[in-house]
């Protein structure tokens, strides 16, 4: 089934404003080519953040990630 919003909220919040970016360009948007090179700058950016790394490490861990 569908995610829960509780689920959605526990994401990190810069992550979601990313996603949110995303949805608002890319909905309006015809040529793949630019949601594409979108999509890419936007991992580039989540790849840096504090938030990328706790979830890595949750992951490697094998524990739920702490987000601020």
């Amino acid at each position: 089934g569908w995610p829960r919003p509780t689920e959605y909220a526990a994401n990190p919040s810069p992550q979601l404003r990313l996603i949110k970016r995303l949805l608002t360009q890319n909905s309006v948007e015809a040529d793949l080519s630019i949601i594409q090179r979108r999509e890419g700058q936007a991992l580039k950016e989540a790849f840096v953040t504090p938030e990328h790394h706790e979830a890595i490490n949750a992951f490697m861990e094998k524990r739920p990630p702490v987000f601020r």
